[in-house]
């Protein structure tokens, strides 16, 4: 897919500023010999994987890809003829263009009874970028047929939705107009009453903004997923793009400047839109719009712009384009709740983008469009050598099924996939993993291994059934509290669809175990390596450790506890601020203590109890090694008694056998106990009465 931005960005060079693209022709080169790889020997098409069938859209868009590229650097003629006639194979006598095999991109099918006409479409507008003279008497026996059966499903009422009314309008207006090819205007199968017809009903439909600006948003029968409403969708990007084409073909710069108006305001910081393919189709229409309707740079750019705090009247950074940086964007980040102020001077085109983010609170389902489990087990292989076993389902919530999908599973830091075991094949140190479904074919169609990721490629995952995959990665080296690391699942087309999850190993949260050293009396004394987590025990030293050690100190209560992506959040109320730290709360406000999942085994917070809580000031109440935590004790010496009862006089007399040698044992310990009880509620009461003189 990069190939083919690429051609869209170097034709745009080309046509604005003569010569500026050969410093990219580099990438040109390198894109096609990448995009050769999956070209299939036996048909020329191309497909996604070599063991798939050839793709009737994705050969096309690779054609589109190739004509662009051959106007800069050497193409072989085989493979755009190769492509043209696999093309001509999948056409059927109706004129339209079959896809036997599912499409990745779904958009492309749509609806049952508009799939067709948006296939075709899309295969024409690929075959007419081919248009040269001595390539048009190939072209017309198959794109002439195609013009014929649109303007039928057209008339037909079977081409409504926005897309597919776009991609018709743009393929009808490119086979029929003059300036463009006019393939089949001279075979007299155009009709301009339909051509017509789509315009008034695209314009009719194009949401115009307060700026001027014009766009085609998504049919909601598509879905209205999260991304949609807080950023243009990637169908609504891909229509709207098809339509600033079709303008350019009509010369129409009027309409077109409205379009790509919009289209540039819905780019992201990045100079990207939402996806690859909208990302692809919308920076080949804004090249075609700066080319085609006089953006042309004259003189090298030769800029300066200034950016100013209105606040406190300095300036915060100044920026310089010229012609060795023009390509490259240059980037600043500045504090919040300022206005600034931005100023150019020289000659030359650019733009300033102003990038703002947010954090919002999401649902549940807003938060995850699959359903994702996974469990990561310590193994141990033949070899005796440790590692993980990983097992993950993924099943998609929406109706249907995804279009090509992907799930990153991110490995602990120390651990490294075992190739061997994904490829369900023998070997010493890997154990046989069951990969494959009970048709005995490969739940996944391709896998990549980086250092810290594992990432699996699905033909689509469907919401009927959960796709589960177990493989194994090595231990190559020890890690010191290895924190929880992310698994990822989403759909390639419309990320969006998107979920992610937290995991650890089980049995895995301290790595490291023990780690022993013999003090002075030769005793060994260990503490555990991988234990960062916070304590619920009473200590003697609380006093020293509020004053010394903590920034605040709170009594709350505990109101419920909820699993969020790897951390337990606990929600608690105030009951009395022993000593404040920076964050301004009173008794009766409600906050959030975070507690990390690794943390949750050998600690538990329960509902309605009160809770003593001291820990350092930071963004987030944390609760980590910096933070002590204990039950709040306001009990009477007679519940201290009844409490210590079971606790302190039962069990260290039960292995006296004699009644009496027992019950003398229990006289002795009572007071003992009962001592000891008192004296910890006058220290707590002391602490509590202490802290707040401190305060």
């Amino acid at each position: 897919m990069v190939f083919g931005p690429n051609c869209a960005v170097v034709s745009f060079l080309a046509a604005t500023n003569p010569g500026s693209e050969n410093a990219y022709l580099s990438f040109l080169k390198q894109g096609y010999r990448y995009q050769l790889r999956y070209r299939k020997a036996d048909n020329g098409g191309f497909s996604v994987w070599q063991h798939h069938e050839s793709s009737t859209w994705l050969s096309s868009f690779v054609l589109q890809t190739m004509c662009c590229a051959r106007d800069f650097i050497e193409v072989d003629p085989n493979v755009v003829s190769g492509l043209v006639n696999f093309l001509g194979t999948r056409q059927d006598a109706s004129g339209n263009f079959l896809e036997p095999k599912r499409v990745y991109h779904r958009e492309m099918v749509g609806g049952v009874q508009e799939g067709g006409v948006s296939m075709t479409a899309y295969t024409s507008v690929s075959l007419l970028g081919c248009c040269s003279p001595e390539e048009k008497a190939i072209l017309i026996p198959k794109v002439c047929p195609a013009v014929i059966y649109m303007q039928k499903e057209v008339r037909a009422n079977r081409v409504n939705r926005p897309y597919a009314q776009a991609i018709v309008y743009l393929a009808l207006l490119k086979a029929c107009n003059y300036s463009h090819c006019g393939l089949c205007k001279t075979e007299g199968v155009c009709n301009f009453a339909v051509i017509n017809r789509l315009r008034k009903e695209l314009l009719a439909k194009s949401k115009i903004g307060e700026d001027g600006s014009r766009h085609w948003e998504a049919d909601t029968s598509v879905g209205q997923a999260y991304w949609y409403r807080r950023r243009p969708a990637a169908i609504s990007v891909e229509t709207t793009a098809y339509v600033l084409e079709a303008c350019l073909v009509v010369y129409d710069c009027q309409c077109a400047a409205s379009i790509a108006k919009w289209l540039n305001s819905a780019r992201n910081s990045r100079g990207t839109f939402v996806s690859t393919q909208d990302t692809v189709v919308a920076l080949n229409a804004l090249s075609k719009f700066a080319a085609g309707c006089g953006v042309v740079v004259e003189h090298p750019p030769d800029m300066c712009v200034t950016v100013t705090s209105l606040n406190t009247k300095m300036v915060v950074t100044r920026f310089t384009v010229s012609s060795e940086n023009a390509a490259l964007i240059q980037r600043i980040q500045v504090p919040i709740n300022d206005v600034y102020k931005v100023e150019t001077c020289g000659t030359g085109l650019g733009q300033t983008i102003v990038h703002v983010e947010y954090n919002v609170p999401e649902t549940k389902l807003e938060q995850c469009a699959f359903n994702l489990s996974i469990q990561a087990d310590v193994v141990y292989f033949p070899s005796k050598s440790e590692g993980a076993e990983i097992k993950f389902c993924a099943r998609y919530l929406g109706n249907d099924c995804t279009s090509m999908a992907i799930v990153e599973v991110e490995l602990p830091t120390g651990y490294q996939a075992c190739d061997r075991a994904i490829n369900n094949a023998e070997d010493p140190l890997c154990l046989r993993d069951i990969l494959l479904d009970r048709g005995g074919l490969l739940k996944f169609d391709y896998y990549e291994i980086t250092d810290k990721l594992v990432v699996f490629y699905f033909d689509q995952l469907c919401n009927k059934k959960d796709t589960c995959i177990k493989f194994k990665a090595f231990k190559m080296f020890e890690v010191l509290h290895s924190l929880p690391v992310t698994i990822k699942a989403y759909d390639y087309y419309e990320p969006s669809k998107e979920c992610a999850q937290f995991y650890t190993l089980r049995g895995g949260i301290s790595d490291l175990g023990l780690i022993c050293n013999n003090n002075s009396t030769n005793q060994p004394v260990c503490i555990c390596g991988g234990n960062r987590c916070p304590k619920l025990e009473r200590i003697d030293n609380k006093l020293c450790n509020a004053c010394v050690h903590h920034d605040y100190v709170y009594r709350v209560r505990v109101i419920k506890e909820v699993d969020t992506n790897g951390w337990f959040r606990y929600r608690v109320s105030i009951v009395d601020v022993l000593k404040p730290g920076i964050a301004e709360v009173k008794a009766g406000d409600k906050l959030s203590l975070w507690l990390r999942a690794i943390c949750k085994k050998d600690f538990q917070l329960k509902a309605g109890k009160e809770y003593l809580v001291q820990g350092k000031d930071g963004k987030k109440f944390v609760l980590d090694h910096n933070s002590h935590l204990e039950p709040w004790q306001e009990m009477t010496s007679d519940e201290c008694k009844a409490k210590q009862k079971m606790e302190c006089i039962k069990r260290p007399c039960a292995k006296h056998k004699k009644y009496e040698t027992r019950r003398n044992c229990k006289r002795s310990l009572r007071k003992m106990c009962l001592n000891k009880c008192q004296k910890h509620l006058d220290d707590f009461s002391n602490y509590v009465s202490s802290l707040k003189t401190y305060k």
